[in-house]
């Protein structure tokens, strides 16, 4: 069971996710350290778990933030031209593994939320190629020689 994660997640789940469902309990404030640390020999302070620990701080709604922001991270990524395409998987898979066993792969400061954040600002502000036809319209009238078909 990992080191005994299992129970400390079930009991986490079953007995503080109720008390604060929405919002969570706040940034690494888990509040049942002493509780936890007697009854399944395992301190509380941190879920050893990205997603368990995200649920727990931030609740419901952080939860369904950080979903949507991960999978149009994934769509955008899906996106990008097949070289970079597969450079940005095969970065934040070995992550996205890692969050299931680990509160970040950087310890209890977790740089690891860091890069995901990085890596979706990199994502949403990357510079769009398309140009539209109202586009089109504006570069051969100001730019003629510098617009190219």
């Amino acid at each position: 069971s990992m080191t005994g994660r299992l129970p400390f997640w079930k009991a986490l789940i079953s007995e503080g996710l109720p008390k604060e469902p929405l919002l969570g309990f706040g940034f690494m404030r888990i509040a049942y350290k002493d509780y936890f640390q007697s009854t399944h020999t395992y301190p509380g302070k941190m879920t050893h778990n990205t997603f368990m620990q995200v649920l727990m701080n931030l609740g419901f709604i952080g939860m369904t933030i950080v979903i949507f922001q991960m999978v149009f991270t994934f769509i955008g990524i899906s996106k990008e031209n097949r070289e970079k395409r597969l450079m940005l998987y095969s970065v934040l898979i070995p992550l996205f593994i890692n969050s299931f066993t680990e509160f970040g792969i950087f310890g209890e400061s977790n740089f690891g939320i860091l890069f995901y954040q990085l890596v979706i600002i990199y994502i949403s502000y990357k510079r769009n190629h398309i140009i539209t036809p109202s586009d089109k319209i504006f570069l051969l009238k100001r730019r003629p020689n510098y617009f190219l078909e």
